[in-house]
């Protein structure tokens, strides 16, 4: 009995046998650490304190018995992994590592927060060994906002609100955020389309000051103004500029042509029939004598253009309607130069047109004009090709309707859109044998958002 009561006080621990452990505490390049002092806590032992490490950075305790928690003494401004750690055996070269840390201090001014968030550290630890690269990201409350960083590094920009910093040293800064402030404003709109400095002249609302000359003035001409109305017995001659000026000139005096003034760099001058030509020929006479002459290009009538110069239309729902955005394109300045051509062709692909509208009449390419959709002819029973083609060509200057954006034009319809303006899925080509037109300049397409196959031309 006595025998039994004996091997079970030494299996449940009553005598435990003794043991050792032994390391080295170094930093993270193997370099020993000395002067540090580790505790020991257990319970079968006196707690007790060993150490301090000398200059090779190692420790031993001895006598140990049972379960013991090996802890290490803090250190001022050194950080150890492991901190703690526990034995109930035997060990020998147990590493604990030592960093040497620095404090990040962060005071916030105001209602706010910073979150931190480790870029770069050599430890994972909850401080911040040497070399730590930290982001900082300040986060105002509602109702507030950040206004800066104080303390920060001098290549840390202080007005943005994330910032980066490497803790190499004690670290303080300050986070400062300010309340917002809110303020309610009305702002009203005032739309007006600008109209063109000519224009603006005209209605008297800019001067063009007292030295301004009387043909500097802008004008809206009159559709008699508008006519051809060359200088009689002026002509515009265009010479090939190969031949120099001084050739240019004897061969038009040659022909007897005075020369009036020069364009050097275009070849171009301004001549009239010697005294002794005057009456000779007509105007279109002096025209095929001038072209005649050797190394002329080209030969036309002197012209004047008023300079500043816009042309209005007289179609009665131009005033009223179109005039905005006409001007909005400085169309009037355009109509001044050139109102259009009647070798400009141009394809409306749409629901076709209205052929006897009255803004519309001689406009329209109706010998060619094609119907591609299954409906009986080429009339628009939808409106918005006939609006498209008006747009493009109405006839203008008619006292009727509304005006165009090209008063002389033709116009070739296309209807590819029924009523509800669906357009055909698949056209049948145009066969090379069939008539058509001999140019298209340019096609108009229909309205945005509809489909077009690519076997209509």
């Amino acid at each position: 009995m006595v025998v039994v009561l004996l091997l079970l006080t030494g299996c449940l621990g009553g005598n435990s046998k003794e043991y050792s452990i032994s390391g080295v505490v170094q930093d993270g390049l193997g370099i020993p650490l000395a002067r540090v002092e580790l505790s020991l806590e257990g319970d079968e032992i006196a707690p007790r304190v060993i150490g301090p490490t000398g200059a090779d950075g190692r420790w031993s305790a001895h006598g140990l018995k049972g379960r013991v928690n090996l802890e290490v003494v803090d250190k001022e401004g050194w950080y150890f992994n492991p901190k703690s750690q526990v034995f109930h055996r035997a060990a020998d070269e147990v590493v604990i590592t030592a960093v040497r840390g620095e404090p990040l201090t962060i005071h916030i001014v105001g209602d706010g927060e910073v979150e931190q968030e480790v870029l770069f550290t050599p430890l994972s630890t909850e401080y911040y060994p040497r070399t730590t690269r930290i982001r900082l990201k300040a986060v105002p409350a509602p109702d507030w906002r950040f206004n800066g960083w104080v303390g920060v590094p001098e290549d840390v920009d202080p007005e943005n609100p994330v910032i980066e910093i490497t803790v190499d040293e004690p670290v303080e800064l300050w986070a400062e955020f300010l309340p917002t402030i809110t303020v309610s404003v009305g702002v009203e709109f005032l739309h007006t389309f600008p109209k063109a400095y000519e224009q603006l002249v005209e209605e008297g609302q800019v001067s063009l000051g007292p030295s301004s000359q009387a043909w500097a003035q802008p004008q809206a001409a009159s559709a008699a103004a508008w006519a051809a109305s060359p200088v009689e017995g002026e002509f515009i001659a265009l010479l090939d500029r190969s031949l120099s000026r001084e050739e240019q000139v004897h061969r038009l005096e040659e022909d007897g042509y005075t020369v009036l003034d020069t364009i050097e760099i275009l070849g171009a001058h301004l001549v009239r029939p010697a005294d002794s030509q005057l009456g000779v020929l007509s105007q279109e006479g002096h025209l095929r004598a001038l072209e005649s002459v050797a190394g002329v290009l080209a030969v036309e009538p002197n012209l004047p253009r008023v300079a500043q110069a816009f042309r209005v239309p007289d179609d009665p729902h131009y005033a009223g309607h179109q005039w905005w955005h006409y001007e909005q394109i400085r169309l009037p300045q355009a109509w001044a130069v050139t109102t259009g051509d009647r070798s400009v062709r141009v394809a409306v692909l749409d629901s076709g047109v209205d052929t006897d509208h009255p803004d519309l009449v001689g406009q329209l390419d109706l010998e060619y004009a094609w119907n591609f959709t299954w409906e009986d002819s080429i009339e628009d029973l939808d409106g918005h090709g006939t609006h498209v083609t008006g747009t493009i060509g109405a006839k203008t200057n008619n006292g009727l309707g509304v005006g165009g954006v090209m008063w002389e034009v033709e116009i070739l319809p296309a209807k590819v859109l029924v009523l509800a303006r669906e357009a055909v899925g698949l056209w049948p080509r145009v066969s090379s044998t069939q008539p058509g037109p001999s140019m298209i300049r340019k096609i108009s397409r229909p309205i945005p958002g509809q489909r077009i196959s690519s076997t209509c031309l």
